[in-house]
């Protein structure tokens, strides 16, 4: 951790002028007239706190009018909410930082005492320890990520994080260490996705539990909700609308009510819900619209929050030619699609769920862009299927598709599966 300042200072040139001078001058030499600079504070001068944090490779900062012990212990406190009760953590700060705020510490009635915290100074004095309490800031919002551009194998995470005052600050660093272990309840966790996304949680080191119908939690009657994500850190919710039509808003109103809830009930930190790209581009089709009113709610909602949105399923591209199959005939749209494997999104829901909360949208997408008819014939193809793909713009659901909207365009982090890949292993 360390301080930043004074920020905002615009230079421009001074009026007055000065003599160079100082008790290291040649007294026998002329004095040299210089332009001392003088500086506009628009808006003030301003302050960052800021704070890397090892354990998920992320930059947390907080820009304040003034640089005070105070200021400097909010943030302190503001990085406490980051992790469970029962996660201590460590942070190292400069040594003039280390022993000053030592020396201010009182007894054990000192609010700075309580939680589970310790600040190390270092330097030739002895480290200092510091307590932090684990209680949300007032005015501090949380973290949120900027969407990886990725490239393949090369790219580089890139993170940042919102100050209080709304200032963005990015950095970039080394690969994710492992971090604290978390508590997760995956609602739907026993899906295609979801049974993926324990298995990669669980692999991480952290506690993640499946749930779903079958496990007694019903999302839409509520029934084994409450119990369900009672102590979690956060909730994964990978439930899905049995029908694609316009009972699909019902389901997911009801759903969302239900878990927001028994999330803000059972003190749940981070909530995560995988959505669609383009999902909000296309109003036409009933469970698109109802997959945005889902997003809406989160939004809304009392929980800090993460939307993973991803392009469509490799897993699911069997179905979409099933829908407008007739006979030796399968009819597509050239609607463009940009598949991803489900291990892929998987991956990045669960990288989602163990960071903090995003406070926004974070999309995903294959490394392959193509028209829906080519990709049916070169699925077809590697079938050993003797069907015809036939080019018909209206057939099936993604007829009403405009453009290039499900494609993730620039913004999104792309997957490394590469569909005919994906086709040789399956």
């Amino acid at each position: 951790m360390d301080e930043f300042g004074p920020l905002n200072l615009m230079p421009h040139p001074g009026k007055q002028w000065a003599e160079r001078g100082g008790k290291h001058k040649d007294p026998d030499r002329e004095p040299r007239r210089r332009r001392r600079a003088t500086y506009n504070r628009y808006s003030g001068v301003r302050h960052l706190f800021a704070a890397l944090g090892l354990a998920k490779d992320k930059l947390y900062g907080h820009i304040k009018p003034v640089k005070r012990r105070t200021q400097f212990l909010e943030f302190c406190r503001y990085l406490r909410t980051l992790y469970p009760d029962r996660v201590a953590i460590r942070t190292v700060v400069d040594e003039e930082r280390g022993t000053a705020l030592g020396a201010r510490q009182r007894g054990p009635g000192d609010p700075a005492r309580s939680g589970r915290t310790r600040a190390a100074g270092h330097g030739p004095d002895q480290p200092t320890s510091l307590r932090f309490p684990r209680t949300p800031v007032h005015g501090a919002e949380g973290p949120a990520l900027l969407p990886s551009r990725a490239r393949g194998a090369s790219a580089v995470r890139r993170q940042a994080c919102f100050s209080g005052s709304g200032e963005l600050y990015q950095g970039r660093g080394r690969p994710p260490a492992e971090g604290p272990v978390m508590k997760f309840a995956v609602i739907g966790g026993t899906g295609l996705i979801g049974s993926k996304v324990v298995r990669k949680l669980a692999a991480g080191g952290h506690e993640a539990v499946p749930h779903s119908q079958s496990t007694g939690v019903d999302v839409v009657t509520g029934e084994g909700v409450d119990k369900a994500v009672a102590g979690v850190d956060v909730i994964v919710n990978l439930t899905n609308s049995p029908t694609f039509d316009e009972a699909s808003p019902a389901f997911f109103r009801q759903s969302m009510d239900n878990l927001l809830d028994a999330g803000r009930k059972g003190g749940v930190h981070h909530f995560v819900v995988l959505s669609i790209v383009g999902v909000d581009q296309v109003p036409e089709l009933d469970y698109y619209r109802a997959k945005a009113l889902q997003e809406q709610l989160l939004t809304e909602g009392p929980i800090p929050y993460s939307i993973v949105r991803a392009t469509q399923f490799m897993e699911f591209i069997d179905s979409v030619l099933s829908w407008t199959a007739d006979g030796d005939t399968v009819r597509l749209p050239v609607t463009p699609i940009q598949p991803i494997a489900a291990q892929d999104v998987a991956d990045a829901v669960a990288a989602a769920a163990a960071a903090p909360p995003l406070q926004g949208i974070h999309n995903i997408a294959g490394p392959e862009v193509f028209p829906l008819d080519e990709l049916g014939r070169i699925t077809l193809a590697a079938r050993s299927d003797s069907r015809t793909v036939t080019t018909d713009d209206t057939a099936g659901m993604f007829a009403a598709v405009r453009g290039d909207v499900l494609t993730g365009k620039d913004e999104a982090s792309l997957a490394p599966t590469r569909y005919a890949d994906w086709l040789a292993s399956h």
